[in-house]
């Protein structure tokens, strides 16, 4: 599981199990190049999927403005830094090990990952969706 854990890392990528039990991964690039059509919509409009309660959480568990990566085989380190976002709220820093040992491909990597998380985002922790019968979805 570690090494599965170190791919996703050098990746950013995504692993789980489909609704037909088959693990899938995707990559980083995988939603650039795979258009995908939306399953539903929730709302409270006609022909949206129906909530009963949501509410968000904006807290500062996932700010981190200072990304060090350590390239594999002992090719060296790369930093990034969100300086504005360290200005605002302190340096937080991500590190990870990962199993590339390109240098640009990972400073890119490191960039994306302070511009990611530099800042607090409105996440949805949990949704209650109502029941609904209906073919179309």
């Amino acid at each position: 599981l570690s090494y599965i854990g170190q791919v996703l890392d050098t990746e950013n990528g995504r692993l789980f199990v489909d609704a037909g039990g088959t693990i899938q991964f995707q990559d980083r690039q995988w939603r650039l190049r795979n258009s995908v059509t939306s399953a539903g919509t929730i709302g409270d409009a006609s022909g949206e999927i129906p909530y009963a309660d949501v509410s968000f959480a904006y807290n500062d568990a996932n700010i981190w403005n200072s990304a060090i990566i350590n390239l594999a085989a002992g090719a060296g380190t790369v930093v990034a830094n969100n300086y504005a976002s360290q200005a605002k709220f302190f340096a937080r820093t991500l590190q990870r090990s990962v199993y590339s040992s390109d240098v640009i491909d990972m400073t890119a990597s490191a960039q994306w990952l302070t511009n990611l998380y530099g800042d607090p985002e409105p996440k949805l922790p949990t949704i209650d969706l109502l029941p609904v019968n209906s073919t179309s979805m």
